[in-house]
C-alpha cells in the first residue's frame, strides 16, 4: 500500500467509527459512544 492509501483507509474507517458513535449517542448509550469516540480520535492522529 501507499502512504495515501494507508491515509484514505485510516480516514474512511474513523469515518465509519463515527457514525457508529453518533448512532450510539442518540440511542442513550454515552458511555459506548465515549469509547467510540476515542477510538476516531486516535485514527485521526
Amino acid at each position: 500500500m501507499t502512504k495515501e492509501e494507508v491515509i484514505q483507509f485510516w480516514l474512511e474507517s474513523s469515518d465509519k467509527d463515527s457514525q457508529t458513535m453518533d448512532h450510539l449517542y442518540v440511542s442513550g448509550d454515552y458511555v459506548w459512544s465515549l469509547f467510540i469516540g476515542h477510538l476516531v480520535i486516535e485514527k485521526l492522529l
